[in-house]
């Protein structure tokens, strides 16, 4: 479930079930109007840093949150291109495969910050 109100996230795997109470620490719900704006279609954890979360919104943007901080680190731009779906590369943590309307499949590389813009630049 989704929208303003989402207090918690939870995972699932085999063999373990994780739950972040967001109410008692960092709510990936920004009181920024920047964040707002747009519906999130997707969320992703890296397979391999369990505290770095990827999500994909309806305005193009993809965040990669550090799950210790209430906004995203870097937010990368595909602007006019809804983000439907994501993943992460299983034996890659740094490699992220995008759906978009219109576009295809876009692959990133969270190493190169060339295209991202880091938080409290707006």
């Amino acid at each position: 479930a989704g929208g303003s109100a989402v207090l918690q996230l939870v995972t699932i795997q085999q063999n373990a079930l994780g739950t972040w109470d967001l109410k008692e620490g960092p709510n990936l719900c920004s009181n920024s109007r920047q964040y707002k704006r747009y519906k999130i279609n997707d969320l992703k954890w890296n397979p391999m840093q369990e505290h770095i979360l990827a999500s994909g919104s309806t305005d193009g943007s993809l965040a990669l949150w550090f799950i210790d901080r209430a906004r995203p680190d870097y937010t990368y731009a595909q602007v006019g291109r809804t983000i439907n779906r994501m993943d992460w590369k299983a034996d890659h943590s740094e490699i992220l495969a995008t759906c978009t309307q219109g576009e295809g499949i876009s692959l990133w590389d969270m190493r190169d910050r060339s295209g991202a813009r880091p938080s409290g630049t707006d």
